[in-house]
């Protein structure tokens, strides 16, 4: 088995909403699944989570990631109020600015040198 891609990490100031974490590596079904556990703790506390996601080092994802995810689309756009984006690429903060437009959610692109701006924009 595999060493997990994604890495939950503990955000400046935690606030019981605030779900961040860094995928590095390939993303597979197994790291989805642990990313929608997480997200439904939030969901079950009767609060809508802020994701901060750090893509800078990200790989791939198979096709398993891509099933669990369309089976719990609804947990996720449901769960979800906004999601910052770290990044390093200009096509991703094009992506971004797509997502933003398609979902519910408030999707915003930051560079990697703005990191601390994505954690302040989440909770204004």
């Amino acid at each position: 088995m595999s060493e997990s891609a994604i890495r939950f990490i503990d955000p400046p100031e935690p606030n019981g909403r605030l779900l961040a974490y860094e995928i590095s590596g390939d993303f597979t079904g197994d790291d989805m699944r642990a990313f929608v556990e997480r997200l439904e703790k939030i969901a079950d506390s009767g609060h809508k989570a802020l994701l901060y996601q750090d893509m800078v080092n990200r790989g791939s994802f198979d096709l398993e990631t891509i099933k669990v995810k369309i089976q719990n689309l609804g947990t996720i756009w449901r769960s979800v109020e906004k999601i910052a984006v770290v990044g390093e690429t200009r096509w991703l903060e094009v992506y971004i600015g797509l997502v933003d437009h398609l979902t519910p959610q408030q999707v915003k692109y930051f560079d990697s040198s703005e990191k601390d701006e994505a954690f302040a924009w989440l909770t204004r």
